[in-house]
């Protein structure tokens, strides 16, 4: 049975190298940056010599890192390590918890989906996975905070049709209901509702001054929102949604502009 950290570790082995991490600069332009992880046979501490189970997958592995040379003092996830009699980590789970000094990069700073070869996602990307997933077994994390390492409390998913994603700690079970959640968002979103509306289940100012909203209109937008805090995956597409096009947003949602 494959682990995240498995598929994780043999998805980079496959990448080619460096991976490149689309994002954006403090204006918005869109930059590409090449990103560089440990290689853990190359840490100085690696013991090509150890025979014998991780202490944290609890797989059986052919060399590894001692847990005191890799583990910092500040790490506090040593309940879900499955060998703790165990002294060394596997290859797999080395990378993943691993951090390169030049840059101080590492697995947990990105969003990724980990499939054949391992992709580094924009928000609109991730987007683009969780509508359209890879071919199984697949890994799928979204960080929030940037600072947690998150893949061994992550899921393996098998199928495309209903699969796992991780949003921070959370692993979410996502389905096709997916697709309408995330249009619904981005309808919102492009009529002039932010994040944060839509969280709390708020009209803004804005859209009542520039759509006609009668009190179906108002209600069925309030129940809408309702309904989209209902659904599992709602917190997950709210994160990753993009604006939809403005004509076709108030198509989709049925709004009438105020006239001028």
């Amino acid at each position: 049975m494959e682990t995240p950290q498995s598929i994780i570790y043999k998805a980079w082995k496959n990448s080619q190298r460096p991976i490149i991490y689309e994002t954006t600069d403090a204006k918005g332009r869109p930059v590409k940056k090449e990103v560089d992880f440990a290689v853990p046979e190359k840490n100085k501490y690696y013991d090509g010599s150890y025979s014998g189970s991780c202490n944290l997958c609890g797989r059986e592995t052919q060399g590894g890192i001692p847990i005191k040379k890799i583990f910092s003092s500040k790490y506090m996830d040593w309940p879900i390590h499955k060998r703790p009699e165990a002294t060394h980590i596997c290859k797999g789970c080395s990378f993943c918890i691993g951090m390169n000094p030049v840059g101080r990069i590492a697995l947990f700073r990105y969003p990724l989906v980990a499939e054949k070869t391992l992709h580094l996602c924009s928000r609109k990307q991730f987007r683009g996975y969780m509508l359209n997933p890879p071919e199984p077994p697949f890994v799928m994390i979204f960080p929030t905070s940037q600072k947690k390492h998150l893949f061994a409390k992550s899921k393996v998913s098998y199928s495309k049709k209903d699969y796992f994603c991780n949003l921070e700690e959370i692993t979410v079970p996502v389905n096709g209901k997916i697709k309408n959640v995330m249009l619904d968002i981005e309808a919102l979103r492009g009529v002039g509702f932010t994040k944060d509306n839509i969280y709390s289940t708020r009209i803004p100012g804005n859209v009542i001054k520039k759509y006609d909203l009668e009190t179906y209109d108002y209600e069925n937008l309030i129940e809408k929102m309702e309904d989209l805090r209902k659904s599992e995956m709602f917190a997950l597409a709210l994160e990753v949604s993009q604006k939809m096009e403005g004509k076709k947003a108030i198509c989709y949602l049925g709004l009438i502009p105020k006239m001028k």
